[in-house]
């Protein structure tokens, strides 16, 4: 039996300047008995750019959790038979950098220890020469006690 409680706010923004710019922000948190949790949020950026700046933090006994970005063709292929290890097979975590790794030994994710938490925040970028969305989704395939995670993603040329 799966027990999770989920608490997400999105809001969503347009600003005029130059050009039309949209910003999502997805602030939530995940408190679940399950090791892979997918999706905190679905972003769909235009060809060209996209940025996301995020904040997560979880207890420091929950180390180490993983953040998976998959991108629109894999998230077809993800189905409830698979198991967390094969979810995070998905992806190539050295070649396709689509696995970030919540740790302060893995300096892209910004994690620090403070007290008991663990606390990462940075910012990643995305490119394509087509419209692709990306689904975020949170592991800890090795976990006995499943995920534990509050954050804010924001997200820049989100359409």
């Amino acid at each position: 039996m799966v027990n999770a409680a989920v608490l997400l706010l999105v809001m969503c923004m347009v600003f005029a300047e130059n050009n039309t710019k949209n910003s999502c922000i997805f602030d939530g948190r995940v408190s679940a008995d399950i090791t892979w949790f997918g999706f905190l949020a679905n972003l769909t950026f235009p060809p060209g750019d996209g940025r996301i700046t995020f904040n997560f933090s979880y207890p420091k006994d929950q180390c180490c959790l993983n953040v998976i970005f998959y991108t629109d063709n894999e998230t077809g292929i993800l189905n409830s038979r698979m198991n967390c290890f094969q979810k995070e097979a998905l992806v190539n975590p050295v070649k396709s950098n689509q696995i970030m790794f919540l740790s302060p030994h893995y300096v892209w994710s910004g994690c620090k220890m403070k007290n008991a938490t663990m606390e990462c925040q940075g910012s990643r970028s995305f490119r394509s020469s087509k419209q692709r969305t990306w689904s975020i989704a949170v592991s800890n395939c090795h976990s006995k006690v499943g995920i534990e995670i509050d954050y804010r993603i924001e997200a820049s040329n989100h359409v």
